[in-house]
């Protein structure tokens, strides 16, 4: 089967979460899931202790990584489409 997900780090963090980390897992070992390597830190900051990180570095190891470059992360930034379009994304008064 081909890759068909790739999560971020809002998903990942539900890993902690029973019902969440099934279904994570089964679309993981089916081959169907990655994670974008940037998330990693996120997922890591997120840990509350010891064993919240070990679960979670276990989950991430499950998922193929995706490497994320500088350049994704100029593109994917807040406001990079706006940004590029010539628009802002601030409304008056912010």
């Amino acid at each position: 089967m081909e890759l068909t997900f790739l999560v971020d780090a809002s998903v990942l963090k539900r890993l902690v979460r029973p019902t969440g980390r099934d279904v994570i897992e089964s679309l993981a070992v089916a081959g169907q899931l990655a994670r974008a390597t940037i998330s990693d830190l996120d997922v890591g900051h997120s840990a509350r202790d010891a064993q919240a990180w070990d679960d979670l570095v276990g989950a991430l190891d499950a998922m193929d990584p995706v490497e994320t470059s500088v350049a994704h992360v100029r593109t994917c930034a807040p406001g990079a489409t706006a940004a590029r379009a010539g628009q802002s994304t601030r409304t008056q008064g912010s």
